[in-house]
This record gives C-alpha cells, sequence and structure tokens, in this order.
C-alpha cells in the first residue's frame, strides 16, 4: 500500500477542497458564500424574475443567436446577470427591443423582501 502527504487548500468560504493553490484561490473570487459576493438581489428581492431573450452573437460563420434564460430586474427594467457568470452585452426580447445586461449591483435601493421564495435560483 502506498501513503502520500499532500498539502490540500480548503476555500475560506464554502470548505471545499482543492489539491492545487491557484484552484482555490481562483474558486474564492467567486464563491456564492463569499461575503464580497452578496447582491440582495440574490436574497430574495421581489422585483427579479426569470426572462427568455436572444442574444446575437458573430461566429466565423456570420451572425448567430441563441435564446438565454436570465434574471430580470421588473422594477428597473433591465437583465442583470449573477457575479459568477459573465454578462452578455445587450440582450433583445420578443419585442425585438435591447434590453441592457449588467452585473448584479451589491446594493439596490430598489431591494424589497418577497414574502415567498419564488425558487428562481
Amino acid at each position: 500500500m502506498i501513503t502520500e502527504t499532500r498539502e490540500i487548500y480548503r476555500c475560506e468560504y464554502c470548505k471545499k477542497i482543492y489539491l492545487r493553490k491557484h484552484f482555490c484561490e481562483s474558486h474564492e473570487l467567486k464563491c456564492k458564500k463569499n461575503p464580497k459576493n452578496y447582491s440582495p438581489c440574490l436574497d430574495g428581492c421581489e422585483h427579479i424574475d426569470k426572462k427568455n431573450f436572444t442574444y446575437f452573437f458573430d461566429t466565423w460563420q456570420g451572425e448567430d443567436n441563441k435564446i438565454v434564460s436570465v434574471l430580470y430586474c421588473t422594477k428597473k427594467e433591465i437583465a442583470i446577470c449573477p457575479f459568477w457568470h459573465s454578462p452578455y452585452e445587450y440582450l433583445t426580447d420578443c419585442d425585438g427591443e435591447e434590453i441592457l445586461n449588467i452585473e448584479m449591483p451589491k446594493n439596490c435601493q430598489c431591494y424589497s423582501k418577497s414574502n415567498l421564495m419564488k425558487g428562481i435560483l
């Protein structure tokens, strides 16, 4: 039997274990339990809903599109992107109107706690 002793790296926030330091460091930056990544939008805001949009992008064969499901703030009428996902630049709704897609804010004046958790995330 072979026994090895190795250094392991553990996320400070979620306690996930890694064998490589750089993987653990990059995980901690995007860890959902990291307090720096907290957003009131993720805490059951009544203005957050899921909505489908069309995302247009360029490929080497020309322009293409795909339907994406994103979080949508009904109060500000913008699409918001959680910190662990890179935002699409502009999205097009079913009426052909372009919607701005921004990174989820750390503080929001429109936040209102919902009585019911919608189960969106």
